[in-house]
């Protein structure tokens, strides 16, 4: 699964790592209210706060999963 994740989840490279030997592909992207990072609109799965307040949420054609670090 292709991943976006902001700034909003601190998460640290051990994770990244982690995450990336499960097979995810990641794009990072540390101000959710900056343009988006080239890719990022074939992500499957986003983990955020709120960026869908600054981008278009119907753009993301393949989006599966939306994790909110609010949750």
């Amino acid at each position: 699964m292709k991943l976006l994740i902001t700034g909003a989840w601190n998460c640290s490279g051990e994770e990244l790592i982690a995450i990336s030997d499960m097979g995810h592909r990641v794009i990072l992207m540390q101000d959710e209210r900056g343009a988006l990072p080239d890719g990022a609109l074939d992500c499957e799965g986003i983990i955020c706060n709120a960026l869908f307040l600054y981008h278009d949420i119907e753009k993301f054609k393949f989006l599966k999963y939306i994790q909110l670090t609010s949750a």
